[in-house]
């Protein structure tokens, strides 16, 4: 089995055929998006996002619980004032329209229909309005503090 490690180390996950792109109901890990993503993003936005270190990823591990009733699960919490669906937040990421037309206007269409709140970064790459527009449930704002004066 190909782990994490090995992946950064050169090796690639095989099986897919080049130009293939795996439909999304196929896919079943990020290593396969990263392949989608490197085949249809400009070389340069690509980089920006690529070869990141996967060593905290490491330590994850998933322990599935077998036999046990999920017909009733109740996922909703309170944070800060807000009833939410699940506990789970769409992080901020700025100038998503480098890798999808929509940008974050589409990033928050898929986290309205996931029931989860959307983090807006300050610098994200549509307006703030425009983005809001299509939100279900209450985004937060995140701020990058920029500097007010000029520096010499």
């Amino acid at each position: 089995m190909l782990q994490a490690q090995d992946y950064r180390e050169g090796h690639k996950l095989i099986g897919e055929p080049p130009g293939r792109i795996t439909p999304l109901t196929e896919v079943v890990n990020t290593l396969e998006v990263e392949a989608v993503a490197q085949r249809k993003l400009a070389s340069t936005v690509y980089a920006t996002i690529a070869g990141s270190d996967r060593r905290a990823f490491q330590h994850i591990i998933f322990k599935p619980r077998r036999f046990v009733n999920v017909e009733h699960l109740d996922f909703t919490v309170d944070l800060f004032g807000q009833k939410m669906f699940t506990p789970i937040l769409v992080g901020p990421a700025s100038q998503r329209q480098e890798f999808a037309a929509e940008g974050e206007v589409a990033t928050m269409r898929g986290a309205s229909a996931a029931q989860v709140a959307m983090v807006i970064s300050s610098r994200s790459s549509q307006p703030i309005e425009k983005i809001v527009s299509e939100a279900k449930v209450a985004p937060w704002y995140q701020v990058y503090p920029e500097p007010i004066w000029p520096r010499f």
